[in-house]
Order: structure tokens, then C-alpha cells, then sequence
């Protein structure tokens, strides 16, 4: 199939979902945003044919042709399209500028958004392992990109883990690890200032306790964070300390809170937030009181103005993992009692979810703990809450 008639199917595609669209409202009459997004289309039909006319099917102008076509389709949710023209704009970048050009970063972003909003976990690893290789190549040493990278690509591992298979768990868990550590020394070469500091340091504490959850489901102990328990038959697998590693957690944590307040520029925002993770992470390892003491201690800095936030809900815990903003979620259903243990669970997926993709999803949000909601100052349980849970950053 030539490249114009590959968008030309995608063009046909389109128009056959407007013309649905129309016979399902009864209106045989114009539809502004459906005939918009049909100019629109062929406008990038057009485009194609330019250049294809002026330069070829290989032109570098056809290969942005293909990379804007991707990132309309992506942004209407319809991935697979997207990621088909996205294939091809990064092939063709390679056809003009060689397997090292830095034009292929930008088109595996918006694959791996794609990816994300798809949970191809393996397919979205690949991609950032493509994205780490092309770093090394084109940009030099000491870049600050190549640090943004780092910690992006290790934060992705961290959150991929909870959800891909469990014989590729482990694998997360190493490559996220290999990844921070090479961000930080990147950060002390780079002379990074204390937020970048603070932000690889909590990542690498939830890099801890993530690692340490997955070795503890291989022994039992009533003692282990979030619930964990061992599968049947488990082998007793050789562990640090739960002590030790929630100390260990705990000097990183309290290492980025130190690092704000040495700095005379931090905001008191920032100082804040660090506090409240440094709550989050006892509650974590299930030290209630001490967990608490930090969030009021947050809750007395912030302004009156402000009120109970950011404890108007309950969040799932660890906060760095993720936000509502994150590419993937899970909406969800469930009660949080006021020391964070989630509570008649319900996976609002209409479907979106596999069966064994729900499975992984549901063992994760039981795995997890909730910082609880705050009403005049102290945690209150809540019922019915309805959470955005998420499942990859």
C-alpha cells in the first residue's frame, strides 16, 4: 500500500464514523464539529500529496505529514490509528537522518502516550529503552535532557510493575533502579539544584519500598506494608529487615525535606509536600501516629485560606507515583478508613479493562494505601469515594 493510501483509509475511516454519527442523531443536516474534523482530515491528505509531489515518498516533509496526522488521531483517541502513521513518520526520520536522529524523539513520545492510554506495558518499555538509547547517542554527557529522561523512564518502571505480569515484575523494579542511580550521579555532576534532588530522592525511596513489597510476598509477615501476603507455596525468599528498610526509606525522605529547608528559595509549598510524603511514607509502613503528626504538622503551615487540601480526598499512596494526570487510571469505587486501609473496592471500567488486566488492577489498589481525608484538622474515614487510581505515569 502506497503512503497516500494509507492515509487515504484512515481518511475513509473517519468519514464513515461521521457518517454514523449523523444517521444515529436522525440529522441529515450539516455538523459543524464533525464536518471540521473531516476538512481537517483532508487537509492532511493534501499535505501528503504535496509531499509526495515534491520530493518523493521518502521526503522528510512526508514524514511530518505522518507524525501530525498521528497526533490528531491520538488526540480523538483512536490510538491504533495514530500509532500507525506514528510508525511510519519514525521510519522514515530513520530513512533521512540516520537511526541516531534526534527526530525520532519526539514521534516515540506520542507513541508512548499512546501505549500508556493503550496499557501496552511492554510495548511502552521498548519504546522508552529506544528513546534512553537515542539519548546516548545524540546528546551529550552531561545533559539536562538525558537526566529529564532518566527520571522519567525509571518512574515508568515503577509504575509498569504493578500491572505487567509477574514473571516481568522484578525486571521493573531492576531497570527503575539501574535507571535512578544513574540519574543521580548524573544530578551531582550536573550540580542539580534541592528540588531535582528532592525528586529523585522520594523516587528512589518509593523505588525501595516497592522492591521491598515484592520480596516480602514470598514470606509471611503480619508486620508487612499495604497487606502484603505470600502466594500459596511461596518459597522464604532471603530479605533486608523490614526495619531496616523503612529506615532506609525513611533518611531519603527526610534527606529531601532537609534539602528544602537548607534552601532560603524553596517554596513554602515545596517544604510542605515534602512533609506530607514524609507522612505518607510512615503511614506507608503502618507507624499511624507518626504518619499523622507530619500531616497535621502541614496542615498548620498551610494558609487558612486553604483549608483541609490536599486531604480533601483520599490519595493512593505512594502520592510520587502518580496523579489523575497520569496516562493511565483506574476509576474507582471504595471506602477509606481514616488510618488509609481501602474497603469495598469497585472497578468503574465500563470494559475499558481485559479480565486479567481488572485482576492485576484490583490487587494493586488492595496492595495499596490511601492517605485519608482531612475534616477540621483531623482524618476522617470516607465512604463511596470516588478515586482516579493510577496505573502508569
Amino acid at each position: 500500500m502506497t503512503p497516500r493510501l494509507r492515509v487515504r483509509q484512515a481518511l475513509c475511516t473517519t468519514l464513515l464514523v461521521v457518517g454514523a454519527a449523523r444517521a444515529a442523531a436522525d440529522d441529515p443536516g450539516p455538523a459543524p464539529g464533525l464536518d471540521a474534523e473531516a476538512a481537517e482530515l483532508a487537509r492532511f491528505e493534501q499535505a501528503l500529496d504535496q509531499a509526495i509531489a515534491g520530493s518523493g515518498p521518502y521526503s522528510p516533509e512526508l514524514a511530518e505529514t505522518y507524525g501530525g496526522f498521528g497526533h490528531y488521531l491520538q488526540q480523538r483517541g483512536r490510538h491504533a490509528e495514530a500509532l500507525a502513521m506514528l510508525r511510519k513518520a519514525q521510519h522514515l526520520e530513520r530513512v533521512n537522518h540516520g537511526v541516531h536522529g534526534a527526530g525520532q524523539i519526539p514521534v516515540l513520545r506520542a507513541m508512548i502516550a499512546s501505549y500508556k492510554a493503550t496499557g501496552q506495558i511492554e510495548a511502552a518499555s521498548s519504546a522508552y529503552d529506544q528513546l534512553l538509547w537515542l539519548a546516548a547517542k545524540g546528546l551529550e554527557p552531561r545533559d539536562p535532557q538525558r537526566l529529564a529522561l532518566l527520571r522519567e523512564a525509571a518512574r515508568w518502571h515503577l509504575s509498569a510493575h504493578l500491572l505487567d505480569a509477574d514473571e516481568q515484575r522484578l525486571a521493573h523494579l531492576q531497570a527503575a533502579h539501574q535507571l535512578l542511580g544513574e540519574a543521580g550521579t548524573l544530578a551531582d555532576e550536573l550540580g542539580a539544584d534541592s528540588a531535582t534532588r528532592a525528586e529523585l530522592l522520594r523516587d528512589s525511596a518509593l523505588g525501595r519500598f516497592f522492591l521491598l513489597r515484592h520480596q516480602s510476598a514470598h514470606r509471611f509477615d503480619p508486620a508487612l506494608p499495604a497487606g502484603y501476603r505470600p502466594a500459596p507455596g511461596a518459597a522464604v525468599a532471603a530479605m533486608p529487615g523490614l526495619s531496616t528498610s523503612f529506615t532506609a526509606g525513611r533518611e531519603l525522605y527526610e534527606a529531601a525535606l532537609a534539602e528544602l529547608d537548607a534552601d532560603p528559595e524553596a517554596a513554602p509549598a515545596q517544604r510542605r509536600r515534602a512533609r506530607i510524603e514524609l507522612g505518607d511514607w510512615y503511614l506507608l509502613f503502618d507507624h499511624g501516629d507518626e504518619a499523622l503528626a507530619h500531616y497535621r504538622a502541614a496542615l498548620a503551615a498551610m494558609p487558612a485560606s486553604a483549608g483541609d487540601e490536599p486531604f480533601a480526598t483520599p490519595l493512593p499512596l505512594p502520592a510520587a507515583r502518580g496523579s489523575a494526570a497520569s496516562a493511565l487510571v483506574a476509576k474507582v469505587r471504595l471506602d477509606v478508613s481514616e488510618r488509609g486501609r481501602p474497603d469495598n473496592i469497585e472497578l468503574l471500567d465500563d470494559g475499558t479493562f481485559a479480565a486479567e488486566q481488572r485482576l492485576r488492577i484490583l490487587r494493586a489498589i488492595r496492595d495499596a494505601r490511601f492517605r485519608p481525608a482531612f475534616s477540621g484538622g483531623e482524618p476522617v474515614a470516607s465512604r463511596g469515594a470516588l478515586i482516579a487510581f493510577p496505573l502508569a505515569d
